[in-house]
């Protein structure tokens, strides 16, 4: 039973999650109420899980991109006068 509570549990802060980044984007590109109106009925210690998820994936992200760009080199964008990734 408490493998089932965890797993409805993680669904839903994935869907919770899901919500957020689409009321930020709707909310960011001139559709301020229907942003607003994904969110508006979410409980606050859920809407901050959210947050908290989006911030660490973004996280992610940002340092495999990093790792990309140690490990291969900034590519066609490079500063370096085209020293050669290794």
């Amino acid at each position: 039973m408490v493998g089932k509570l965890r797993i409805k549990f993680k669904i839903e802060a994935i869907d919770n999650a899901c919500l957020v980044a689409r009321a930020a984007h709707l909310m960011t590109h001139g559709e301020f109420a229907e942003g607003y109106s994904l969110i508006r009925d979410m409980q606050g210690s859920d809407f901050l899980t959210a947050l908290r998820m989006l911030a660490e994936q973004e996280a992610m992200v940002m340092a495999g991109g990093f790792l990309y760009v140690i490990n291969f080199g900034a590519g066609a964008i490079s500063f370096d006068e085209g020293v050669a990734a290794r």
